[in-house]
């Protein structure tokens, strides 16, 4: 990664093409394990969810989901309701175990704490 001099008028940040990237930086995948009931379910938030573990903006999604879920009328898409993260952590392999269960507690924490209704919703976003 390469920044432009700071005498520069526009300021860009280059994705490093090289690969010479490290190894701890590099975008992860996360993946079920088995069978999963939930991409069953949900393809489309499931595959929303799982991208959370390679992209800020996926992940800035989900804490945007959370914050939102007691106050909007999420219409659409079918989503898996905060509730069910704890469980759709443990189902799925993630690059990194410890950020990914402290990135879905602190959403569903921020979800359960907004006063939504249980019970199966849908969604236009994450």
């Amino acid at each position: 990664m390469s920044l432009s001099p700071a005498n520069a008028t526009e300021v860009r940040i280059d994705d490093d093409k090289r690969g010479t990237r490290p190894w701890s930086t590099a975008p992860g995948v996360a993946r079920c394990i088995g069978r999963c009931a939930f991409r069953d379910e949900s393809p489309w938030h499931h595959d929303q969810l799982l991208a959370v573990a390679g992209s800020v903006e996926r992940a800035v999604d989900l804490l945007d989901l959370a914050i939102t879920w007691g106050e909007l009328d999420y219409s659409g898409e079918h989503v898996i309701e905060p509730a069910r993260w704890p469980q759709f952590l443990a189902v799925h392999r993630w690059p990194d175990d410890e950020l990914a269960v402290r990135l879905f507690d602190l959403a569903a924490d921020i979800a359960l704490r907004s006063g939504y209704a249980p019970g199966p919703v849908t969604a236009a976003g994450i």
